[in-house]
């Protein structure tokens, strides 16, 4: 693997596990970017003094750093070659509890005026901690970059009080909360905006990077309870999903399921690590719900037709059947649906109901007969006939050389 997609790789892992990263060309002028903007924000400071109050400024060629810093944020550096840096970071080192919080401001001797955007600040960062696995990865890399044992890694603690308040106190910036405020309330409300957006078209993959954005403007805990107020957020996430896939074009017959399986999902997490990936999952739910389900371009008739036989494949599916539950003519009926559809109401159920038998007959070992009755077509023999007429083998055959990948259509 060549060095530029090996790195691509590594920031790759990064994204999704909500850890920022990017490669800095040296020398770089602006350093603001490697804290997310906190200390230009709330001290002014420029990027030469930001430069010299942080260790980036001393590292050494062929090293892995891991870094944390006063506010409990955790970075990860490396020096690729002598005018490239990989910097990863800043995710938080553990939860940060109101009192643990209060610490931290105290420790850092914060103006009380700032109290409230720095704790913002914190809150807002990923939880994610930078891990044995992240650093794994990186030692990969390195052996890759300089060959095995030969770099280091280095741990550096910068938790003590920083000296910057000494000299840098009248420079405190106290910014106009109030508009602060307004303006985070409004980017959050955009993404989330964007979010809904993309889960509508189910693109999954824009979904999810809205999803890593949306996680890091989470507002400070409404709740005592970590774990309660992340749940809270996830059920919120869910009913709004919920809402949008039904825009897209989707019974609620069918999202009612998927939601309700949601919330029980959310209930059982037990620790807030496990509520990133749920998130995540959630997502790709809603996303593959819209792709199976959505009819938003056929007419409410025709909607109403595809959702019973998706619901209903045991019943009487005829264009009879059919005609007098919708108090339609059945030849208009017909016509409508072939125009829709693109096949006759008859061959489109047939399809629906071998498809069904197919996931049957690879997931159980239940009796062709029973698998016939449970797919709407309780004589076996007609059961089988259409079945080699649409799979172009036997049942028998099927559920013996068949995998679960062959029923995904």
């Amino acid at each position: 693997m060549k060095q530029n997609q090996l790195i691509q790789f590594v920031q790759r892992l990064c994204k999704i596990n909500y850890i920022p990263s990017r490669c800095v060309t040296l020398p770089c002028e602006d350093w603001s970017w490697c804290d997310l903007g906190l200390r230009s924000t709330i001290l002014g400071m420029s990027s030469d003094e930001i430069l010299c109050a942080s260790p980036i400024k001393a590292l050494l060629p062929r090293t892995i750093y891991h870094i944390v810093d006063g506010f409990q944020c955790m970075y990860s550096a490396l020096l690729l070659d002598a005018q490239e840096l990989l910097f990863c970071g800043p995710v938080m080192s553990e939860i940060i509890t109101s009192s643990r919080m209060q610490q931290i401001l105290q420790q850092q001797h914060i103006p009380d005026e700032l109290h409230e955007i720095v704790t913002h600040y914190c809150h807002s960062i990923s939880n994610n901690p930078i891990n044995q696995h992240h650093e794994d990865v990186l030692i990969v890399l390195a052996e890759e970059l300089f060959g095995k044992g030969n770099f280091k890694i280095e741990y550096i603690s910068s938790t003590k009080p920083q000296a910057w308040h000494e000299f840098h106190s009248n420079q405190f910036h106290i910014s106009d909360v109030p508009f602060e405020n307004m303006r985070l309330i409004e980017t959050r409300y955009h993404v989330e905006n964007e979010l809904l957006n993309a889960i509508r078209n189910a693109n999954e993959e824009k979904a999810l990077e809205l999803e890593t954005l949306f996680c890091q403007l989470i507002f400070p805990p409404r709740l005592v309870n970590l774990l309660r107020d992340q749940k809270d957020l996830s059920i919120t996430m869910n009913s709004l999903l919920r809402k949008s896939a039904e825009q897209a074009g989707v019974h609620p017959i069918h999202i009612d399921s998927v939601s309700n399986s949601h919330v029980k999902q959310i209930e059982e997490i037990t620790n807030l690590d496990q509520v990133n990936s749920l998130r995540r999952q959630i997502i790709k739910d809603y996303c593959e719900l819209i792709r199976r389900y959505t009819l938003k371009n056929h007419s409410p008739m025709i909607q109403k037709v595809l959702t019973y036989i998706d619901t209903n494949l045991c019943a009487d599916l005829s264009l009879k059947a059919f005609s007098e539950y919708l108090s339609i003519n059945a030849s208009y009926l017909s016509t409508l649906f072939k125009k829709e559809m693109g096949v006759s109401l008859t061959d489109y159920v047939n399809q629906k109901r071998i498809l069904h038998a197919q996931r049957l007959l690879v997931a159980t070992d239940l009796p062709i007969k029973t698998v016939a009755n449970q797919c709407g077509i309780p004589d076996v023999y007609y059961f089988s006939r259409i079945f080699k007429k649409l799979s172009g083998i036997t049942p028998k055959s099927f559920r013996e050389t068949a995998t679960f990948q062959d029923t995904i259509k």
